[in-house]
């Protein structure tokens, strides 16, 4: 058996706790300096304590030398708050076997700042948020809260910045008390109206103009096409639509969603006189459509080998043209390097924004006009509901009717028109969804 080591004898002192009540004047102190300069090891150094006439609590330390002083104190930034723990300073008397302890001045180590002779040093503001961190705290946490809070803290969080008031819109907030000042401050404050105007002007939609009142005016393909204007198929939808013998034959082997084909055999059906610059247009957002389409039915999530070529790699995985996919990326998904990796990510409003877009493309390859049989089809190809894709179209000012498929046809289906005429003739603003705001004083919850 292995024998236990024999423990050497301890040594035991005593504390003296009345210890601090015999120190006279100021003191002690322990200090540290953060940049490790240790002015008695380099140059002479004196030492001198002030404290605060009214209020003994407040001190302030000075370490002066020939290049520079050094200032502490005990109501500086690092001393706010109450201590977690209390410092005290510890004297052994190896005599007597006594050790004493003496509570440090301020509770907490001091920080000892450099100071240089002749400059003059602003009030510090290290630990202290500027407005701009505020600010950006806030929308940090209404992020957070619109992507993963409960509807109940949804409520709270709009309850809260409804209950806000704008300083920026009160000349003098402290003169509100008086009747002439809360009149003032009424008519600076922006009117319903006004408020209204600027969320229409803000919705989340493809580029749109709202005082149009025809439909090709209210979407300009060309503003849609953008960027992609060469980086899509339009010559090889164009000539599907009016070649018969290439529809049926090198087009049909190329990759292209069945409900483009679809709508490009239908294209054919338009008799040769009527084949205009409409007819162009339509075959041109078909050519749009197609990539909005694979890129909807995209992952939300890609990534790809910065070593090689990332935008290669995608465009493989995606069908799309690395030109136009290059774009599309930067438009509808979120880009941030990882290491070796270059991610894209989609999120959900991204996802609402490409099924916006999708949308009315589609319906502008038709005319501004989608029948029935047609919504079913552009519905079943994206995979979603037939509600869905009706608010879809609701949200971008269409009419949207209720309507029957032909005979054979399952579900509902909706017919679908933008801006169609009508006495008085209507903008894009007004045959969009109105924005309700919240009437003032109204009773919220049930009663």
């Amino acid at each position: 058996m292995k024998r236990k080591r024999e423990a050497s004898p301890s040594r035991t002192y005593q504390f003296d706790g009345n210890a601090a009540a015999q120190l006279e004047g100021l003191g002690p102190y322990a200090v540290f300096f953060p940049n490790g300069y240790r002015p008695e090891a380099s140059e002479p150094c004196s030492w001198k304590a002030y404290t605060h006439q009214d209020r003994q609590s407040n001190q302030v330390l000075l370490a002066s030398t020939d290049s520079a002083d050094f200032v502490g104190s005990t109501y500086g930034p690092e001393s706010g708050g109450r201590a977690g723990c209390r410092h005290a300073v510890g004297v052994l008397d190896k005599a007597t076997g006594k050790l004493q302890l003496y509570e440090l001045e301020g509770e907490y180590p001091m920080r000892m700042e450099p100071r240089v002779p002749g400059v003059a040093y602003a009030p510090s503001t290290a630990g202290q948020d500027t407005e701009f961190d505020i600010v950006k705290r806030r929308m940090q946490n209404r992020q957070l809260v619109e992507q993963f809070g409960s509807k109940k803290s949804k409520r709270g969080m709009a309850a809260k910045e409804a209950a806000q008031v704008n300083l920026n819109m009160i000349a003098d907030p402290l003169a509100l008390h008086t009747s002439a000042a809360r009149e003032a401050a009424a008519s600076a404050a922006p009117t319903q109206d006004e408020v209204v105007k600027s969320l229409e002007e803000a919705r989340p939609l493809p580029p749109h103009h709202l005082d149009e009142q025809t439909p090709h005016k209210a979407y300009v393909l060309k503003e849609l096409v953008g960027e992609l204007m060469g980086a899509i198929k339009t010559q090889e939808v164009l000539r599907a639509a009016t070649d018969t013998a290439y529809r049926e034959g090198d087009f049909a082997s190329l990759r292209f969603w069945d409900y483009v084909k679809q709508r490009i055999a239908a294209l054919a059906l338009v008799p040769e006189g009527r084949k205009d610059e409409a007819f162009r247009a339509r075959c041109e957002a078909l050519a749009l459509l197609e990539v909005l389409l694979q890129l909807y039915r995209a992952p939300p999530t890609m990534s790809a080998d910065i070593r090689g070529d990332p935008m290669a790699a995608l465009s493989k995985r995606c069908y799309i043209e690395a030109n136009a996919l290059s774009v599309l990326l930067h438009k509808f998904y979120q880009h941030r390097a990882d290491g070796a990796k270059d991610i894209y990510t989609r999120s959900d409003s991204s996802k609402a924004l490409l099924l916006f877009h999708c949308a009315i493309v589609a319906l502008l390859a038709e005319g501004f006009h989608m029948p029935p049989a047609v919504f079913d089809s552009f519905r079943d190809h994206l995979r979603i509901g037939p509600q869905q894709l009706r608010t879809t179209f609701r949200e971008l000012g269409c009419t949207v009717v209720a309507a029957r498929l032909p005979e054979g046809g399952l579900g509902r289906a909706f017919d679908v028109k933008l801006l169609p005429p009508t006495t008085p003739p209507k903008t894009l603003r007004q045959a969009l969804p109105p924005i309700k705001l919240p009437a003032r004083g109204a009773p919220r919850g049930r009663k």
